[in-house]
């Protein structure tokens, strides 16, 4: 993120020149979050990261790295929907999802 004395620079070339008045005083980084809500923020990454590592509920699979991706998003067992004994693309009417979604990739 831009130091304090760029997003003020930013901030003032829109509209609403209000917004740079709200950051504080300073010239190190913008840090809008204090430490306990920061330590807050972290713990919840944290289990994020441990409920898709551990399967998502079926709704996800976790890559560690994109190199370990299959090429075709349609092979192997990870493409099943959890509640779709046929492993087919798409949720059953009574599922979560859309009955149009195929298979999809991407790395967030």
């Amino acid at each position: 993120s831009p130091l304090l004395p760029e997003l003020r620079q930013l901030l003032a070339l829109r509209p609403n020149i209000a917004a740079a008045a709200v950051l504080p005083e300073g010239e190190g980084r913008w840090m809008p979050f204090d430490s306990d809500q920061q330590m807050e923020l972290g713990l919840a990454y944290q289990m994020d990261l441990t409920w898709l590592r551990d399967g998502a509920d079926g709704f996800a699979r976790f890559v560690e790295d994109a190199a370990d991706m299959t090429e075709d998003p349609g092979q192997g067992p990870d493409t099943k929907r959890a509640g779709d004994p046929a492993g087919e693309q798409g949720a059953a009417p009574d599922k979560r999802g859309h009955p149009d979604e195929g298979p999809r990739r991407a790395v967030v």
